[in-house]
């Protein structure tokens, strides 16, 4: 089992899931009898958690039971051996999604995204290669465009007036927003770099549509 971005956890949901790593045992919703789990746990965090220990974040029993073996990945800007390879990955699964030919990637393309320093990591990379496919013409790749091109956020621009259309824009702008906190469990970074827009862009919609993080954590 997976578990991503382990940080986000609650200190409620840290003993619940201790004490099933402990006694491999479930209650499923609605019965009284427990059941037996076999289960192997791998969890990601982009956050120091020894550190998260200290503060006061992360339970230190939940921490010793987690770390057995740490695997340390590179952030992708100091492996951009790898992004050739993934962005092959991501050419040919996006293609197939959509239907379409896997589109070819130009050199000077594949030259501006090794430049690029990818703070957002392998998720923004799927994120970006969506988008050149999207966009694609005449058998090759749109204009590779980072989540966050010069500092623009990019979510809608709205109407500077009231009326029906900023409403409905203003409706899928916040749906938008809650889907992806809820994928992401309330954490901003990664909710940032799945919206593709800076922090402070975040938390003004976050506070314009009355939104608090910790309402998705679970």
């Amino acid at each position: 089992m997976l578990l991503d971005e382990v940080e986000s956890l609650s200190e409620r949901a840290q003993v619940q899931l201790l004490r099933v790593l402990e006694d491999s045992l479930v209650y499923p919703l609605g019965k009284d009898t427990a059941r037996g789990v076999d289960i192997r746990l791998l969890t990601t965090t982009k956050r120091d958690v020894q550190e998260l220990v200290r503060k006061g974040c992360m339970r230190e029993d939940f921490y010793h039971r987690i770390v057995v073996l740490s695997i340390n990945v590179p952030p992708l800007r100091e492996r951009l051996d790898d992004l050739p390879l993934l962005i092959s990955h991501f050419l040919r699964r996006s293609a197939n999604q959509s239907g379409i030919p896997v589109p070819e990637l130009p050199e000077q393309t594949l030259g501006e995204m090794l430049r690029y320093a990818w703070p957002g990591n392998v998720r923004e990379l799927k994120h970006a290669v969506e988008r050149m496919v999207i966009t694609s013409h005449n058998g090759g790749v749109g204009a590779f465009t980072p989540d966050e091109a010069d500092g623009v956020p990019r979510l809608l621009s709205l109407p500077a007036t009231s009326g029906r259309l900023r409403d409905e824009m203003e409706q899928t702008e916040r749906r938008a927003i809650e889907g992806a906190l809820r994928e992401n469990r309330g954490e901003i970074s990664s909710t940032c770099s799945m919206l593709g827009i800076s922090r402070k862009a975040l938390y003004d919609r976050l506070r314009k549509y009355g939104l608090q993080r910790e309402d998705f954590r679970h």
